[in-house]
């Protein structure tokens, strides 16, 4: 039990170009180098950025590609909240890979950001491995919605007064609005004046 073992992780994401509101796969493989089984391996896998973990898309996958998430006899704990995964697995032999496969739904942004991902990876008789991950994500301008208002300080001129206009913008929507232009046209006789 007390037999020293390593472990080497590695990290792969599906896409690599990615935009907000996009959802991405990561897969953390965990490989046993060794010949002592590695044992209560501890696995947490934590998120950091505008980004959240899909929690119903985690999964613990054995050497053979089987799902064994649910099999309390192999994977002893687990905990997913929105930036952290956190599984216990029992052990790992020698030259089996486990994998832990989820999805990351990047949050909505109209600006660029980076979504970090921070593997830890330690057995009870092994080192613990640590890798990061940080993806680039893309914003999109977004649609949004502008209020107009035109005021005067007259309601009725006569030829030759002079009458101030007020044009309000206002944006009621939830995003920047970018490269506006507000015209204001005036009709018959009326001049703009300095």
């Amino acid at each position: 039990f007390k037999k020293k073992t390593k472990l080497d992780i590695s990290k792969e994401s599906l896409k690599q170009n990615v935009k907000d509101g996009d959802t991405n796969t990561y897969t953390l493989n965990i490989l046993n180098v060794e010949k002592n089984p590695a044992r209560i391996v501890k696995v947490e896998e934590e998120l950091q950025g505008n980004a959240k973990i899909k929690k119903d898309s985690v999964r613990v996958l054995n050497s053979k590609g089987q799902d064994v998430t649910n099999d309390k006899n192999i994977v002893l704990k687990k905990d997913i909240t929105d930036k952290k995964i956190t599984a216990i697995i029992d052990n790992i032999p020698k030259d089996e890979k486990y994998k832990v496969v989820y999805d990351v739904i990047y949050d909505s942004s109209e600006i660029e950001n980076n979504v970090k991902t921070i593997s830890k990876v330690r057995g009870l008789n092994t080192e613990e491995k640590q890798i990061e991950d940080t993806t680039n994500v893309n914003g999109t301008i977004k649609d949004t919605s502008l209020e107009i208002s035109k005021e005067s300080t007259k309601k009725e001129v006569k030829a030759g007064d002079i009458n101030t206009y007020t044009v309000i913008a206002k944006n009621t929507g939830s995003y920047d609005a970018r490269d506006t232009v507000v015209e204001d046209v005036l009709y018959g006789d009326a001049k703009y004046i300095k």
